[in-house]
């Protein structure tokens, strides 16, 4: 009886280990074919909490936070993206 619950055990344990390696498989491929161009760049400016500002003599493409204001008086090239917070926006806009 021993040796029977042993054996359905290890078949369970190794069910579970093939169903998380079949899952492991098909995951992994979307995480390695992100696109290059969806990571923040040298001229992006990323905020997670606080305050962002783009000051007058400044250029960025983009501006995000994502709690707190932004006060944009230089310029912002593709967009600006506030979570939780107020914008100003002083400078070029469009």
């Amino acid at each position: 009886m021993g040796e029977v619950r042993a054996r359905t055990g290890r078949r369970i344990l190794l069910g579970l280990l093939l169903a998380a390696c079949s899952v492991g498989i098909v995951v992994a491929p979307s995480a390695f074919a992100q696109d290059e161009g969806t990571t923040p760049g040298a001229d992006d400016q990323v905020v997670l909490t606080g305050e962002l500002l783009v000051p007058d003599d400044a250029t960025v493409a983009t501006a995000v936070i994502l709690n707190g204001d932004a006060t944009i008086e230089g310029t912002a090239t593709e967009s600006v993206v506030v979570f939780n917070g107020d914008v100003e926006i002083s400078g070029p806009a469009g």
